[in-house]
């Protein structure tokens, strides 16, 4: 109705003295203009809801005829009753146009003047083929302008619906949500953060949320504002930049909350793993200074043996031969020790060494392996070994149990003096085995007990004595390797006992 109500409107400044009559499929009237009103001699509402039928005379017989568009353009003339009764001729021309959901028909009234006839019949029909035509235009660009809106709307509501990771809205100064979706509005926990109007009962949330608060408010007063949080174990970053309204006052402010707790640990990882790699150069560095450096003494002893041995003719040879074989045999066990370690401790560092347990006697086993570190004794040195309990099978990976207790012995051995003992024990109890080794050397000092498992540690007491400092930080990791853990106790020059505990494999 409010198309016709312009149409009328406009129609009665254009048309002057011209009635204009709108009535429905039924007959009656809908609407009127002034003119039509004071030509029938009611007031300018008073015709609303009578018949047309009733007002102009024989209408219904030439209504069919005015409704023929080939006589659209003609007017007929009709007699027609005022309010008093009274009878004039009026000519009528009829427009029909749809009003929503039925057919209205719009009636052009003018009283018979021959004078003005022609001329008010032309400006009529003008008059109505412009408003049509404006009325069509204006239809037109306000559905092109619906499509577009709705376009928008829908486009705007797959964006936010589908926003990832995170959730967008826009807040009011009442820090109320206006709008907000996103892929994970269920996930985020809106009032740790203070942005859901909850109660935060914890502590340490309850100064998140008031510190988030205090730098989103900030978007208020012109700021984008940009920043990470941390709640209930995840990471977010949160943006908020004003939303300055024509006036260019900011009521409202746009937010976006991204999790990006998994780019953190990404980010972690790679950290991680860029000073792993870090550390790696700066230890394969380091043991080359120190092979080169541990080298050269077993090096320099083949090679004054093997002289000795070449140019000695003596009594003494026999005896010289053998004393010098034990030097050439142990200085090149320590070099193999050494490549082995470094070897070793690479494969450990690269989570390389599988643990593959076979069925092991674990008494032959040590004997064995005690036979084979014989070259590495010093003078007078001993090793006493003790089995103790009945089972003596074991189910576990040899070769790293051999590089553990090889290591261990070896040890005791270089940091003892000349005519000691070594002691060695191996117990499988409650579905454990225990091996222990204890020297009466030269003992850790107490201060350096913390570190003696770390890479390259050496003690300050061994300085002078071979060794890379890697040995017991493999036999740790190794250890660690078969589900068991190592101890020790030390004392200063009266000796060391190591233990190891491990489960049995089965």
């Amino acid at each position: 109705m409010a198309q016709e109500a312009s149409i009328l409107e406009f129609s009665s400044t254009q048309v002057g003295t011209e009635g204009i009559l709108i009535f429905s499929e039924q007959g009656k009237i809908v609407m009127s203009n002034p003119a039509a009103a004071g030509m029938f001699g009611y007031e300018t509402n008073e015709l609303t809801g009578k018949s047309i039928n009733k007002m102009i005379r024989g209408f219904r017989e030439g209504f069919l005829k005015i409704k023929d568009e080939t006589a659209a353009r003609e007017k007929i003339q009709f007699k027609s009753i005022r309010k008093d009764k009274t009878e004039f001729l009026a000519e009528i021309s009829i427009q029909q146009f749809s009003g929503g959901n039925e057919l209205l028909t719009m009636v052009f009234i003018s009283e018979v003047d021959e004078k003005k006839k022609k001329n008010d019949a032309i400006r009529s029909l003008a008059n109505v083929e412009t408003i049509n035509r404006d009325l069509h235009l204006q239809i037109q660009k306000r559905r092109t302008i619906e499509k577009k809106m709705m376009k928008l709307q829908r486009l705007y509501d797959t964006m936010v619906h589908n926003f990832p990771d995170g959730v967008i809205g826009v807040l009011n100064r009442n820090m109320e949500y206006v709008l907000i979706d996103g892929k994970d509005l269920n996930e985020i926990d809106l009032i740790s953060l203070g942005l859901a109007g909850g109660v935060v009962s914890d502590h340490h949330n309850h100064k998140t949320a008031e510190e988030t608060l205090s730098k989103i408010k900030k978007a208020f007063e012109g700021y984008n504002v940009s920043f990470e949080v941390k709640t209930n174990d995840r990471h977010y970053h949160i943006s908020a930049v004003p939303l300055p309204d024509t006036h260019n006052n900011i009521n409202e402010i746009l937010c976006v909350l991204k999790n990006i707790t998994e780019k953190n640990k990404l980010e972690e990882g790679l950290l991680k793993a860029l000073e792993k790699e870090k550390e790696l150069g700066e230890f394969k560095s380091r043991f080359v200074t120190m092979a080169c450096h541990e080298f050269k003494t077993p090096l320099a002893t083949i090679l004054s043996s093997t002289f000795l041995l070449e140019n000695y003719s003596g009594a003494d040879y026999i005896k010289e031969k053998t004393v010098h074989t034990n030097r050439i045999r142990r200085s090149v066990n320590n070099l193999t020790m050494i490549l082995n370690e470094f070897l070793s401790l690479e494969k450990l560092e690269g989570n390389l060494v599988a643990v593959i347990n076979t069925d092991i006697n674990l008494p032959k086993y040590i004997r064995d392996l005690i036979c084979e570190v014989e070259p590495l004794k010093q003078k007078g040195q001993d090793i006493i070994y003790k089995h103790m309990g009945d089972s003596e099978t074991v189910h576990l990976d040899q070769h790293l149990l051999w590089s553990i207790i090889t290591n261990l012995i070896s040890n005791a051995l270089k940091y003892s003096r000349e005519n000691s003992k070594i002691f060695v024990t191996s117990q499988f109890h409650d579905k454990t085995i225990t091996i222990s080794v204890k020297d009466n050397g030269i003992g850790i000092p107490e201060e350096e007990h913390k570190h003696i498992f770390g890479r390259f540690n050496r003690a300050r007491n061994a300085i002078n004595i071979e060794g890379t400092g890697l040995g017991l930080h493999i036999v740790e990791k190794k250890v660690k390797l078969l589900g068991g853990n190592i101890r020790f106790t030390s004392q200063l020059n009266e000796g060391t006992e190591f233990t190891i505990a491990i489960p049995n494999g089965e």
